[in-house]
């Protein structure tokens, strides 16, 4: 049992060890779990709104601005917003917080994120600074349901988990604040935004979406190749790398030092590189599936090859810091690629193939069903992102090509084929959270 006693109905009258050192007698679960699957379907409908957001005319959606604050930060912000005060109430055996205020965690930066895509692009810029505003008053919101949890509990990783979910929500509480001021046209904020615009982006994308992953991974990986849940030496490195680079880096930025930000970087490139340790090194210890093998397949494929892109992302994020120091030429699109489209939303449909049927409101027959809907052409799901990904990034350094022309049309092709297979895993979510 292990990790799924985590996400089970918590602690019950007349048990022992560290449930009864708690203090807890039972934990009815079932409206936390509700709120998170309420929370995952609605990050897959903004995983499809950056999609379409893509198709619109390039001055309408800003450049690739709209499709990745819709698709990528609004999705992952989301879906974090729903899943991290779970996963610290279970892991810490401990009591929710009252099911309004965790609804509220979620409610906020999904109205906060909308009316900033609005607002930025289209106007008034007035409701883009009201929805920052929203999107912080969420992220509070967010905080105290992950972290009262914690101050209750006698769990032996509580600590680790309060660090970790502090650090995550303090990088994007400063990622989105900057953007905020951006919107309500900051004169400063403006003048100095060709360094600040990597500094948010490392703040929330490598920061707050980072921390959080490589947190959940500790626990969901081996939980998905049906191994023992250890940090280990690479478990331990990949947290204090994702925690400590990102910030350092973005405070080179903000205070135009080289140094700082090419320290920042040294240690996300250790981060980057213990991330693909603890990857490789839970899957040599994986067990053997013998049922729901489409399933099984879907998600520990997202969640793989999404560890390799976030590897080769955070690499590549770190060496532009280390080459170029804290300057605008120190941040690609192309790295937001790796990170985005190939480690981010996929780790997203990852995370959903897999916790939704275990997590989410209802019995065994009706997870058996939603096992075998989000199971459906996994493999070719699987592949087609990758190369959907990858030609998105080859578009990318299409200059660097034997044939530069062809950049615009590798970005077409890959942008379709990820976008489309994006689609085809939202409404195979969407039809497993509607099966009754």
């Amino acid at each position: 049992m292990g990790a799924m006693d985590a996400m089970g109905d918590g602690p019950v009258r007349g048990a022992t060890g560290p449930t009864a050192a708690a203090g807890v007698s039972f934990v009815d679960r079932r409206p936390d779990r509700s709120i998170a699957a309420g929370g995952i379907a609605a990050a897959g409908a903004l995983v499809v709104a950056g999609v379409l957001a893509a198709l619109l005319p390039p001055e309408a959606r800003r450049g690739i601005w709209l499709p990745v604050h819709l698709g990528i930060a609004g999705a992952s912000s989301v879906a974090i917003a729903a899943m991290l005060p779970f996963f610290t109430a279970t892991l810490a055996v401990s009591r929710p917080v009252h099911p309004a205020i965790r609804a509220l965690g979620v409610t906020l930066p999904l109205v906060g994120i909308l009316a900033v895509a609005v607002g930025i692009a289209w106007g008034p810029t007035g409701l883009a600074t009201a929805g920052g505003l929203a999107y912080i008053a969420g992220v509070a919101t967010v905080a105290y349901a992950a972290l009262a949890p914690l101050a209750r509990s006698k769990a032996p990783r509580r600590v680790a988990l309060g660090l970790a979910a502090g650090a995550a929500l303090a990088d994007v509480a400063c990622g989105a604040l900057l953007g905020t001021l951006y919107a309500a046209g900051t004169p400063q904020v403006l003048a100095d935004w060709g360094l600040l615009k990597p500094a948010h982006a490392w703040l929330n994308v490598l920061g707050f979406v980072g921390i959080t992953i490589v947190t959940t991974l500790v626990h969901l990986w081996p939980t998905i190749l049906g191994t023992r849940i250890r940090a280990g030496r690479s478990g331990t490195a990949m947290g204090v790398g994702w925690s400590l680079g990102p910030p350092l880096v973005a405070l080179g930025f903000a205070i135009d030092s080289d140094f700082v930000a090419r320290t920042g970087a040294v240690v996300a490139l250790s981060g980057a590189a213990a991330l693909a340790g603890f990857g490789i090194a839970r899957w040599r210890s994986r067990g053997r599936w013998t049922i729901d093998l489409p399933w099984h397949r879907a998600a520990i494929g997202h969640l793989g090859a999404g560890i390799a892109w976030g590897t080769a992302g955070g690499a590549a994020a770190a060496a532009l810091v280390l080459a170029n120091g804290a300057s605008p030429a120190a941040w690609s699109p192309v790295v937001l690629v790796a990170l985005g489209v190939g480690w981010v939303a996929q780790t997203l449909v990852g995370a959903w193939t897999h916790l939704l049927p275990t997590i989410g409101p209802g019995g065994p027959a009706l997870h058996a069903s939603q096992r075998a809907t989000l199971g459906r052409g996994s493999s070719v799901r699987l592949v087609a992102w990758q190369a959907g990904t990858a030609l998105l990034a080859a578009g990318g350094v299409a200059d660097l090509l034997p044939v530069p022309a062809a950049g615009p049309s590798l970005v077409v092709a890959g942008g379709a084929i990820v976008g489309a297979t994006a689609i085809v895993s939202v409404a195979l979510l969407a039809r497993a959270v509607t099966r009754t």
